[in-house]
């Protein structure tokens, strides 16, 4: 079983200011490294470098009301789905956000939005990938 490095379960919660730099930890698919489920969140100026999961390389985000701000996502990989961020919920926002070489094996896109989510926000969302949300 593949666990997250950081997983939220509560509400109102920030990470801030990390840089997540696995690229030589995970040599498996594993789960992302940040899952979220709390509501009201936010992952404020941080960083995903080389990371690697089934779903969501960097973040599976399945909470309400959260934001990902000023974030770079640099060689994050999902076998499955979203290289960079899976994310499902409602009146969520990624802002600010830097999507270098960020892939699914599966059908190649950085962003997976999940068909559950409602009002997703996308505001200077830069992605080098064509296909930046499925």
């Amino acid at each position: 079983m593949a666990y997250s490095l950081i997983c939220v379960l509560g509400d109102n919660v920030s990470v801030n200011s990390v840089i997540f730099d696995f690229k030589n930890v995970y040599d498996k698919w594993a789960s992302s490294i940040v899952e979220w489920k709390g509501n009201g969140g936010s992952i404020t100026d941080c960083a995903f470098i080389g990371n690697k999961a089934e779903y969501g390389g960097a973040i599976t985000w399945k909470g309400n009301n959260g934001i990902i701000e000023d974030c770079l996502f640099a060689n994050d990989t999902a076998r499955i789905a979203a290289g960079a961020i899976f994310i499902t919920g409602i009146n969520n926002t990624i802002r600010n956000a830097l999507i270098i070489n960020c892939s699914s094996a599966m059908t190649g896109e950085a962003i997976f939005i999940d068909s559950k989510r409602r009002n997703l926000t996308m505001e200077n969302v830069y992605s080098d990938n064509e296909t930046l949300i499925f």
